[in-house]
């Protein structure tokens, strides 16, 4: 797990950093809204893809696990901590997911409660409040207070900056941002993101006004006095956006020679990381084997009367599993507690009475992978003290 948040971080960091040196400043908004979406979600995805790659082998064959001695169960005990730091990582987690989407929902739910009258403006839902409301949009719904109306008529340059937000449906990637940042606050990089979401929605909705030919600086004068306005809820698309001086800066920038190479750039970027950290196999036409090399028993430290019958007691609870020979699934089955006491009892018999069971306990220490030679390979499926399983199921032929 901490390796695949790892690489999250890591796709994520790069991809927003690429943003910010070679495309922020470029006039190729839609190009950008598109690469901040699709980077962000390549990074949460990119950790789970699997690249199969050819080997100068041409057969393929699957990874199998050989163990020896057919009918033993393998039991790994661990010396168990004394607290337990995983479960307070969880709860942390737990507690700070659901902080977070009650905020969320509140924040919903404060502008969906803002009281108003209802328009059908120019064929865009208005709400007009009593309340000296700065003009902001959220979902199909723009809001505004009522001083900002003159004669039934709204600011043709407001109206068009909010109707902009909605028509291109910016609020969709906001709540994108906010279900991400919810589920995984833990990537500090979504706040970059964030940010640079919205500024490029503010971009998206600057660029409609000027294609109407309204005057720039009188334009960015009414920007500089909605500064001055209250702020308004999150999740929102606010005309007082105060991220006023790139704004003004990107008024006034003529599209770039080299934005066609920038775009390249970023694409190139995406593919290079989707190879990079996804995950790798390679298919050949020996299979890899696990192979046990080496068997210890457990130290064992209890103090009872009459193990053997402990034993014997413990192990009746699954004798239907026993009798049918379905070890894998009493391996699954088998409680923890029960397991432990398994394995602290099992030093304690004598040899006769540990001929009389037909599993074995031992610690298994650490696998090495390897790929067999072809003659042994066959001689793991033609001698009768091997076994293979596949997928927890003991094959009886060879494959």
């Amino acid at each position: 797990m901490s390796a695949i948040i790892l690489k999250i971080v890591l796709c994520s960091s790069i991809f927003i950093a690429v943003y910010y040196l070679f495309l922020e400043k470029e006039r190729i908004y839609r190009f950008n809204r598109v690469y901040l979406l699709s980077s962000l979600l390549l990074s949460y995805t990119i950790p789970f893809v699997t690249i199969t790659l050819p080997s100068q082998d041409t057969a393929t064959t699957p990874q199998l696990i050989i163990e020896e001695t057919a009918q033993q169960l393998v039991f790994i005990q661990q010396e168990q901590e004394s607290f337990d730091w995983t479960n307070v990582v969880w709860g942390v987690y737990i507690l700070i997911t659901l902080f977070l989407l009650l905020k969320s929902l509140f924040s919903i739910l404060a502008v969906k409660r803002i009281s108003g009258e209802k328009y059908r403006y120019q064929k865009h839902n208005v709400v007009v409040t009593k309340e000296n409301l700065s003009p902001f949009s959220f979902w199909n719904t723009i809001y505004i207070g009522k001083s900002y109306m003159n004669n039934n008529a709204i600011d043709p340059r407001i109206f068009l900056h909010e109707k902009t937000h909605i028509e291109q449906k910016h609020s969709i990637d906001l709540l994108l941002l906010d279900v991400l940042k919810i589920f995984t606050w833990f990537n500090p990089v979504l706040f970059l993101y964030k940010k640079a979401v919205i500024t490029n929605h503010e971009f998206l909705a600057d660029e409609a006004v000027m294609e109407n030919k309204y005057n720039i600086k009188e334009y960015q004068h009414l920007i500089l006095e909605e500064i001055l306005s209250q702020q308004n809820p999150p999740l929102t698309h606010s005309f007082s956006f105060n991220n006023t001086k790139k704004r003004f800066i990107m008024m006034n920038t003529k599209k770039s020679k080299f934005s066609l190479l920038r775009k390249t750039a970023g694409i190139t970027v995406l593919i290079s990381a989707a190879a990079l950290f996804s995950e790798r196999t390679y298919a050949g036409n020996s299979p890899q084997v696990l192979i046990s090399e080496r068997i210890a028993e457990l130290p064992a430290k209890i103090a009872g009367q009459d193990p053997y019958q402990e034993f014997k007691d413990i192990l009746a609870k699954y004798a239907d599993l026993l009798k049918q020979e379905k070890y894998a699934e009493f391996s699954k089955k088998v409680t923890e507690s029960d397991k432990k006491r398994l394995g602290e009892l099992y030093p304690l018999l004598n040899k006769n009475q540990k001929n009389e069971q037909k599993i074995t306990f031992f610690a298994l220490p650490e696998m090495k992978k390897r790929i067999p030679t072809e003659n042994e390979w066959k001689s793991f499926l033609n001698k009768k003290n091997y076994a293979v399983w596949i997928d927890s199921k003991k094959q009886k032929t060879a494959i």
